[in-house]
């Protein structure tokens, strides 16, 4: 009767166990979760007449993953390969963001990846968070130490470091979530249309960039077939569920 009593907990065990669902880790390695919530969305230019202003305006965010780097020239080249022209070398460091990428291309990586390039509006908050900081790591500038950069800015030819850095060596461009590298390095490709246009929206300063400007809130926008030295990208993709 013992081994009966057994057999019948044993099997109940087995059965709830079974129905228990596995725990699953709502981004995929190498991405982060960024929190739904509410910020003031504004990428403001320094005038109304500039032409990438637009008001601040409250926008409600969705949860969403983000990587936590930008794409690697070493990640890319396994998909695609980067413009080569006069301001285009060849990428040869694989540890570096890839620049040099159309939106299409950008967007077709991303697609193949099973996620997509962010929204405007997704990219802004996750740089900037429910309190619209000014820099991704706060409201605070830092101060740039070339000797040990911890910011990718002020590259130049002389110095034998001109192009994108290692996405994530820049130890003070990190927002409190991890995500490294939305203030500087590369300006990066979001999915967003500008207004009534054809172009696609560039977000965030990059490697070209003299001063420390609140860049969190920078925006341009080019056509799908653009790309240069200063523009990367990094993907988007929505939470998993168990």
């Amino acid at each position: 009767m013992a081994i009966v009593r057994w057999m019948a907990v044993l099997c109940f065990v087995t059965a709830v166990w079974a129905d228990t669902p596995s725990a699953v880790a709502p981004c995929r390695a190498g991405m982060v979760l960024v929190p739904g919530g509410r910020f003031v969305f504004g990428p403001e230019g320094e005038t109304a007449e500039d032409p990438y202003y637009l008001a601040g305006s409250a926008q409600t965010v969705a949860a969403f993953c983000m990587d936590a780097r930008e794409v690697a020239v070493r990640a890319f080249l396994a998909f695609g390969k980067p413009a080569v022209n006069g301001e285009c070398p060849v990428q040869k460091d694989g540890r570096r963001s890839v620049a040099c990428v159309s939106f299409s291309q950008a967007a077709g990586y991303c697609a193949a990846r099973g996620g997509r390039l962010p929204s405007e509006v997704e990219w802004e908050f996750a740089a900037r968070g429910v309190r619209s900081f000014a820099f991704p790591w706060g409201d605070g500038s830092v101060a740039y130490t070339p000797r040990a950069p911890n910011l990718c800015l002020l590259r130049q030819e002389r110095t034998g470091s001109l192009g994108a850095c290692v996405s994530g060596a820049s130890v003070s461009d990190r927002t409190p979530l991890g995500i490294f590298d939305l203030g500087f390095n590369l300006s990066e490709w979001t999915a967003s249309v500008f207004g009534g246009t054809e172009r696609r929206v560039i977000r965030g300063g990059n490697w070209t960039l003299r001063v420390i400007a609140p860049v969190a809130s920078q925006r341009m926008a080019r056509e799908a077939s653009y790309f240069s030295s200063s523009v990367g990208f990094r993907c988007a993709a929505e939470p998993r569920t168990p």
